[in-house]
């Protein structure tokens, strides 16, 4: 998980005794490897068919009710909670990642555009 990682990553820095030292880390051969080895693209990828899956699915059928799930907004059609749901979904801890965030804020707004357009 990114997040844990450079979770991890900030506390361990915390113990360098000044800033020369967390540069000489962050310019270590290792720590430029490891970093290096997450994989942006392909996990925004998987996470964007998940989210335009779900919302495709849903939009490419006829307008249903909404069932109402306990602690969420109301909405009429379902079309509109999965549209919200979507949104909200790139922004979710454990979904969202800083280095993606022009990716993310771009997906949120074409969910509300594909919503539009196809109703």
């Amino acid at each position: 998980n990114y997040k844990k990682t450079t979770d991890f990553i900030s506390q361990f820095e915390e113990f360098c005794s000044s800033k020369e030292s967390i540069q000489r880390l962050r310019s270590h051969v290792s720590y430029l490897s490891f970093i290096n080895k997450w994989s942006f693209p392909v996990y925004y990828q998987i996470r964007f068919q998940e989210i335009a899956g779900q919302l495709e699915s849903v939009l490419s059928s006829a307008c249903e009710p909404a069932v109402q799930d306990d602690g969420r907004p109301c909405f009429k059609l379902k079309s509109f909670a999965v549209t919200w749901q979507c949104v909200r979904r790139c922004w979710e801890d454990g979904v969202f990642i800083n280095p993606l965030i022009h990716r993310f804020w771009k997906l949120s707004v074409q969910v509300c555009l594909s919503f539009v357009v196809t109703r």
